[in-house]
């Protein structure tokens, strides 16, 4: 991807107005820089009691204690919503000369003026727009999402070093973009900015500076965006730190009630420098946030399964020290991250009624096309094993039979068990993998209240099955492994060295 970084070079019409706006004294003498003369351009509101101003009136500000020395200010332009450097469109950079621009203590907010000024720089070397009318046609084609001020320090102030602003994307009001267009009509479309009075932002955005440069820990947080999962499934992140320590705590919304375990990580580089995040796709039993099975049908084609569309799912990552969190400063907001929640394939209709036939093969089909029985035991020499006739998997028909302990223990409990004889003459019993067990689950039935145990127990396998969880032989990472929980439908990463399960052994399939 092409990156253009514009100089700023303000016409001396802009100049002649701005100066009446900005902290005139708190240039070095003689500095014509480019950032002094965007400086001059912004608002300025002195530090009073201790208090700083906040930003209104949908514009930009950076907020400093004590006197600060920049060395420039970029403003980058994102094709994502994110800020992400990877999707880095355009970039506009005011240098602040030799020594650098000189801001006191104060509030700086954009201004119409200023706003103008910027856009009239801006050139996309991917989409060769330029300017006002050229940013207002990239926002609108999505070719800019998100845009960020960055601050690089001079060495007055303790520089080289480079602070970044908060990520700039929008809210549901703009379709999570941000662009510096004229957002006076109060609704889409918009329009681009054509002088220099109406020219901002979709909102307010304000950001502190620390008066001197020091090394801020970075936080990376993976994935964020384009998950799909099974319906019943949790979907993860992992945030990671270098470079120092914070307490990590996300927020979900878009959810009904959507839950995220654990509900923070203390992390440190020298230590827990990562922590695995596991967002629950519905809120409780009996309410769902993404598939509900009484208005999509369950999956049938193994190739087109069914699936639900998700978007606005929108995830804040909060940190309790001055942090960056993929690249911007805490908190980071990610907006409208998209999904896709897959039906499960239990229930699947029969092509016809009555016993299996060439066209209706290997299944005896009950009223209104459902599997019945879905149990039965495996042969009639046996009870101890129960054949699930929608998957052909053979399941303990005491599902307590091997007991409990943590997934280290589970493989060992499985082996013993496989050497002590097994059951119904066989020895070839594993752990499940998360597929098999989520298999098992009756999603309708919680959607009416019910368990997945409760429903298990009543067909075949008689009191056995736990409303708890129980181990699948697939990890998650090296400290974690997918359980499922027969009390809630969950499927979720659990640790794998302290948390107990249900072992529960399975043969066949895979």
């Amino acid at each position: 991807m092409n990156r253009l970084y514009k100089k700023l070079v303000l016409l001396p019409a802009v100049m002649t107005i701005g100066c009446t706006s900005g902290d005139k004294n708190s240039s070095l003498p003689n500095n014509n820089s480019q950032l002094a003369q965007y400086k001059a351009m912004l608002e300025y509101t002195p530090k009073v009691k201790n208090k700083l101003s906040v930003t209104s009136n949908n514009q930009q500000s950076f907020n400093v204690s004590g006197m600060v020395t920049l060395a420039s200010i970029s403003v980058k332009f994102f094709s994502n919503n994110n800020c992400n450097e990877s999707a880095l469109a355009a970039s506009v950079t005011m240098n602040g000369g030799a020594q650098g621009t000189v801001f006191n203590s104060g509030t700086y907010t954009s201004t119409n003026l200023s706003n103008y000024a910027l856009c009239g720089r801006y050139s996309n070397g991917t989409t060769s727009n330029s300017g006002c009318s050229g940013m207002y046609t990239d926002f609108t084609n999505n070719q800019i999402q998100s845009i960020r001020f960055d601050y690089s320090y001079a060495a007055a102030s303790g520089g080289p070093g480079l602070i970044a602003g908060n990520c700039m994307s929008g809210s549901s009001s703009s379709l999570y973009k941000e662009a510096i267009i004229d957002w006076s009509n109060g609704g889409s479309p918009w329009a681009e900015c054509s002088n220099g009075t109406a020219c901002g932002f979709s909102q307010a955005y304000s950001v502190n500076l620390p008066t001197t440069y020091t090394t801020q820990p970075a936080i990376t947080v993976l994935p964020i965006a384009n998950w799909q999962t099974p319906m019943g499934s949790a979907f993860a992140f992992n945030a990671s730190i270098t470079g120092g320590s914070s307490r990590v705590t996300p927020d979900i919304t878009g959810l009904s009630g959507g839950i995220i375990s654990p509900t923070y990580c203390d992390l440190d580089s020298s230590s827990n420098s990562s922590c695995v995040f596991i967002i629950t796709p519905y809120a409780n039993t009996g309410d769902y946030s993404f598939w509900n099975p009484s208005s999509t049908d369950n999956s049938m084609d193994v190739d087109n399964p069914s699936a639900v569309p998700f978007n606005e799912l929108n995830l804040t990552i909060n940190t309790s020290t001055s942090t960056t969190v993929n690249g911007s400063a805490a908190p980071l907001v990610i907006n409208n991250i998209s999904g896709t929640v897959i039906a499960p394939y239990i229930y699947l209709p029969a092509p016809t009624e009555g016993a299996a036939t060439e066209s209706n093969i290997g299944i005896t089909w009950g009223s209104g096309g459902a599997i019945d029985p879905r149990f039965e035991y495996i042969n009639d020499s046996c009870i101890d094993a129960l054949r699930d006739n929608l998957t052909g998997l053979e399941w303990l028909a005491n599902a307590s039979q091997v007991g409990g302990s943590s997934w280290n223990d589970a493989q060992t409990m499985v082996t013993d068990f496989n050497d002590g004889g097994g059951v119904c003459g066989y020895t070839d019993w594993r752990l499940p993998t998360i597929n098999e067990l989520r298999s098992l689950i009756n999603y309708l039935l919680i959607q009416s209240g019910s368990t997945p145990a409760t429903w298990l127990n009543n067909n075949g396998f008689d009191g056995t099955v736990v409303g708890g969880v129980y181990w699948s032989s697939n990890k998650y990472n090296d400290t974690t492994a997918y359980v499922a929980d027969f009390s809630t439908g969950e499927t979720y990463a659990s640790l794998i060295s302290n948390t107990s399960g249900g072992v529960w052994p399975v043969r066949g399939g895979q």
